[in-house]
């Protein structure tokens, strides 16, 4: 009787085991990118399908999955704002040599490799972005959406090179010749709108209205639609006419930072490197943070909700005293980029409930969750 029961315990410490086993294995298998797809759309929020899909790159069924998920990957964390990202995520598509996996958006190479270069134009790597668009394959003739747009970034990196009025007229004069030519109609609305927002000069925004009715750019120059937080154009040295740009669109001519549509952040905050990190192990005090705006010494380290990145000194100082009439404890560090050109970021450290973005977005500011 006693090893009667013996071997029935065995017997079941046995089953659960083997279902033990099962079950680790069902979990670390490998899936198509049409199952992490699914699996993802199935968390309860989109920072938790993020955090799946990045868990699970590895589980990929193939290369063609692997290439399929990451492309996926990058256009959610885009969507989120982490622009540098999804530039390396689009970018890494970009670099494995396989088909689209079945079921799943096709991209050409060239494709990702320029969706890579627009993501870190966004956060303001101008670097980054010459580098990846270097790499897009030159042999895409029968595309000529992916020459215009490929011509059209090299602009635009150009520009975010830029570090005064001068130096961004020679990229003046090539958009004004982009516009007579052809093989650019398919941006030429963003031809039209570059020239527009730099110059403020309204035979650009009477031909958005007149050729380009529907397209976001029209809207802009209307003033029926807000500059929106993402692209790099807010660091761009312009010589824009007093006058010459709707009123909510015209703090963004005056301090070349963006406009996020909100009173508070109107015209002072700049997304162009969300996903930065600190040169060194803490940020440096600088002027503008001296005093009110004082970066805590020593720097905690830990995440932070970055608020602004400044080429003028003066406009993190303005942001800084902005955020702390509003009971937030902001200051800024200088970011000094590969090109040798010098930010000034504005950060607020977030708590340990992580709810600081939450309350500064319900106080009017945009803001991108950073950390060291």
């Amino acid at each position: 009787m006693e090893l009667a029961g013996f071997t029935r315990k065995f017997a079941a410490a046995l089953l659960a085991g083997t279902f033990a086993s099962f079950s680790l294995f069902a979990a670390t298998a490998k899936k198509s990118a049409l199952t992490l797809r699914a699996n993802a759309l199935l968390k309860n929020s989109a920072q938790e399908s993020l955090s799946y899909l990045t868990d699970s790159i590895t589980l990929a069924a193939s290369d063609s999955d692997k290439r399929s998920i990451l492309y996926y990957t990058a256009g959610l964390q885009e969507q989120m704002g982490l622009y540098a990202d999804a530039g390396n995520s689009y970018a890494e598509a970009a670099s494995i040599d396989a088909d689209d996996a079945k079921g799943m958006p096709k991209a050409t190479a060239a494709q990702l490799y320029l969706l890579a270069a627009r993501s870190f134009l966004a956060c303001g790597d101008y670097d980054s972005a010459g580098m990846y668009l270097n790499k897009a394959p030159l042999n895409t003739a029968s595309d000529p959406e992916i020459i215009a747009r490929r011509r059209l970034f090299k602009v635009w990196t150009e520009l975010c090179g830029a570090t005064s009025v001068a130096e961004t007229q020679p990229v003046i004069s090539s958009l004004k010749t982009y516009l007579s030519t052809d093989s650019m109609n398919p941006v030429k609305p963003s031809l039209l709108f570059t020239l527009w927002f730099l110059t403020g000069e309204e035979r650009y925004a009477d031909s958005l209205r007149s050729g380009y009715p529907e397209s976001p750019e029209a809207g802009i120059v209307s003033g029926t639609t807000q500059v929106m937080s993402m692209p790099f154009w807010y660091f761009v040295p312009r010589a824009v006419p007093e006058g010459s740009l709707p009123e909510e669109n015209r703090a963004v001519a005056q301090t070349g930072s963006s406009a996020s549509g909100s009173p508070e952040s109107s015209g002072t905050t700049a997304p162009a490197a969300a996903g930065a990190q600190p040169a060194g192990d803490a940020p440096a005090k600088t002027p503008a943070a001296q005093g009110a705006g004082a970066a805590p010494d020593p720097l905690p380290r830990g995440k932070r909700q970055q608020l602004g990145l400044f080429r003028d000194e003066s406009n993190a100082a303005a942001l800084i005293s902005r955020l702390e009439k509003k009971g937030f404890n902001a200051y800024s560090y200088p970011d000094k980029r590969s090109s040798g050109t010098v930010y000034y970021v504005v950060v607020v450290d977030d708590d340990s409930a992580g709810s600081v973005g939450h309350r500064l977005r319900e106080s009017g500011f945009e803001c991108y969750p950073v950390g060291e």
